[in-house]
C-alpha cells in the first residue's frame, strides 16, 4: 500500500489523508487503508454511504495469498501474534483490544489468517457493493512488476 500510496501522491498529487490511520470520520469516505469494508458497513455506514455521493473510486489493492501469508509471517503489525508457533497457519486469530483506523478491528477473532484474506479480498471484489460508483482492482504483484502498466 505504501508504493500505491506514492504513485497515487506523485501521479495526481493525492495525499494519504485519506489513508493514514488516525483517519476514521463519519460521514466523510475517510478511512483506514487497512479497515475491512464490511466492518465498515455494519459499524459505521455513513462513511461508506459518503463514497457514493462523491465521485470518488474506490481502489483495492490484491496480493496473492502466498506472497500475503508469507509477509504477514514477517511482519504483521496488530495481528503480529497470530504468526507465532509452529501452528501459525491454522490458529485462530484475533485483533488485539486498541487497533489502527478507528479501533473497528478490536477484538475481532477470526478462524485463521486465510480468513482474513478471503473476507478483505471479497470485500474488495465488489467495491460498488460498498457504495462506490467506480472501483478498481490493482494486484500488488502487477503494480510492483510493471508500474508503467497499473
Amino acid at each position: 500500500t505504501n508504493l500505491l500510496n506514492w504513485l497515487l501522491t506523485e501521479n495526481f498529487g493525492l495525499g494519504d489523508a485519506a489513508t493514514s490511520s488516525g483517519s476514521l470520520v463519519d460521514g466523510s469516505c475517510f478511512f483506514w487503508k487497512h479497515n475491512s469494508l464490511s466492518v465498515l458497513q455494519s459499524k459505521m455506514p455513513r462513511i461508506l454511504e459518503d463514497c457514493g455521493a462523491s465521485d470518488i473510486m474506490g481502489i483495492a489493492m490484491i496480493r496473492n495469498p502466498i506472497s500475503w501469508l508469507h509477509s504477514m509471517h514477517h511482519i504483521a503489525y496488530d495481528i503480529n501474534p497470530c504468526v507465532h508457533g509452529t501452528n501459525w497457519l491454522t490458529k485462530t486469530c484475533k485483533y488485539p483490544s486498541h487497533v489502527d483506523g478507528g479501533n473497528l478491528l478490536a477484538g475481532l477473532e477470526f478462524p485463521n489468517l486465510e480468513a482474513i484474506w478471503t473476507n478483505w479480498t471479497l470485500d474488495y471484489e465488489s467495491l460498488t457493493s460498498f457504495g462506490f460508483k467506480r472501483g478498481l482492482l490493482v494486484r500488488y504483484e502487477d503494480l510492483v512488476l510493471d508500474t508503467d502498466a497499473v
